[in-house]
């Protein structure tokens, strides 16, 4: 039995939306909370002793680096800027800030020591006006876009908030409007031309029967570059033409994306796995071509379309880098546009496309798999060239539901022999 903490040393709580306990806590009258990383109570109770333990043997100078008062712990009250940064990760590490998110704290922070001429050496030396030039060079030399601007800006400011207080020396700079351009989506002439390129010798692309699949991965369900190349053989229940997935870019949320399999996406699976031994991974080189070097697999896909004469990227003016116009994402917003002209309900299409946001996950939890599938179904098919085994016949349907789901040899032979 773990015994109850003593006062002052932070309470555990478990939000409604999160499946893991925090410990919150209050240093200096500033609350501070820390996720413990786990669902477990006991767990979380031993972890929480094990951090409390640490905050009460801090010393006077940890405590006022992690709330931001470094300079009063400086003997002339001037933190120089060539500490600031291993000050800096020491306390982010310690608000357990992911690795991802420090590394990119650091590119922003670097950029701007390599700007500042040698006679700056303390943060406190540090004017309004460096700051506004700072924001003016990376305009002016690297013509960043909006979005890297306010990176930039966000990031910076974040560093000087933190050791010298609300009043530093970016607080008036505003953040730029953010002038995005989407990718498009293909229209369904484009669509037809993009697979029927695959027939063609002249087109020379790494794994190309696995690269077909894909798109046709992309195209039926919506799904981002790196989720439909990672797609292993348990995200796909073949008993009830469903797959099963928690999309990388929102699995903090640990939600799983229900999406029904379309048709032709069948067909291509069933075609392209006739002479093939399976793996846990769909498309098994395309898998590890993209864990070695996603680059590869996304110029691949550019060079597809390019091949169909798409015009990949658009010029701005002001910009140096044109924006991407066509891309594999561009699937994604093909797929929102089918369902959307054939009348599918928008909270349906973010069921099956899956959001980020709980909120939305709320709205949207209590639809059925009947809805899910429904939706596809009214989706184009394109032509009939592709000779689509429709999926949900009466003989197909009996056969897959006799089988254990997590046999998946057995499901690969009854694929293989073509029912």
């Amino acid at each position: 039995m773990v015994k109850r903490r003593v006062k002052g040393t932070g309470t555990i709580y478990k939000p409604k939306e999160s499946k893991n306990f925090y410990l919150k806590y209050t240093i200096d009258g500033i609350v501070k909370k820390i996720s413990l990383r786990t669902g477990i109570k006991l767990e979380a109770e031993k972890k929480a002793k094990i951090l409390t333990k640490d905050l009460e043997l801090k010393t006077r100078e940890d405590i006022l680096y992690h709330i931001g008062q470094v300079k009063s712990l400086i003997s002339d009250n001037r933190l120089k800027l060539s500490d600031v940064w291993h000050k800096f990760e020491v306390i982010k590490q310690k608000e357990q800030c992911s690795q991802k998110t420090i590394n990119a704290y650091q590119q922003y922070w670097n950029e701007f020591l390599r700007y500042l001429p040698m006679k700056f050496d303390t943060m406190q030396s540090v004017t309004e006006k460096e700051a506004t030039g700072f924001l003016e060079y990376l305009e002016t030399k690297f013509k960043v876009s909006n979005r890297t601007y306010n990176a930039y800006l966000l990031s910076v400011s974040v560093i000087f908030k933190t050791f010298i207080g609300e009043k530093h020396v970016f607080k008036n700079e505003d953040k730029k409007i953010l002038d995005t351009h989407s990718h498009k989506e293909f229209t369904k002439s484009q669509i037809k031309n993009i697979f029927s390129a695959f027939d063609d010798p002249e087109l020379k692309i790494m794994n190309k029967d696995e690269m077909l699949l894909l798109f046709h991965f992309g195209c039926w369900t919506g799904l981002r570059l790196k989720d439909c190349c990672l797609i292993k053989w348990e995200s796909i229940n073949l008993a009830k033409n469903m797959i099963y997935i928690k999309p990388a870019k929102t699995q903090k949320y640990n939600r799983t994306v229900v999406i029904p399999l379309h048709p032709m996406l069948f067909n291509e699976i069933e075609m392209i796995y006739k002479d093939q031994n399976f793996d846990d991974y769909v498309l098994p080189h395309v898998a590890k071509r993209y864990l070695s070097n996603p680059s590869g697999v996304k110029k691949d896909c550019i060079k597809v379309f390019k091949y169909c004469g798409l015009k990949t990227t658009l010029k701005i003016k002001g910009k140096m880098k044109g924006v991407n116009q066509y891309g594999f994402h561009s699937f994604r917003h093909t797929f929102v546009s089918f369902c959307a002209n054939a009348g599918v309900p928008l909270a349906v299409v973010q069921a099956i496309v899956g959001h980020g946001s709980p909120v939305m996950t709320r709205l949207y939890s209590h639809l059925g798999e009947d809805t899910l599938k429904n939706a596809i179904n009214t989706l184009p098919t394109l032509n009939s060239d592709y000779n689509v085994k429709q999926i949900g016949t009466i003989d197909i349907k009996k056969e897959l539901l006799s089988m254990n789901q997590d046999n998946w040899e057995t499901i690969r032979d009854k694929i293989l022999k073509g029912y």
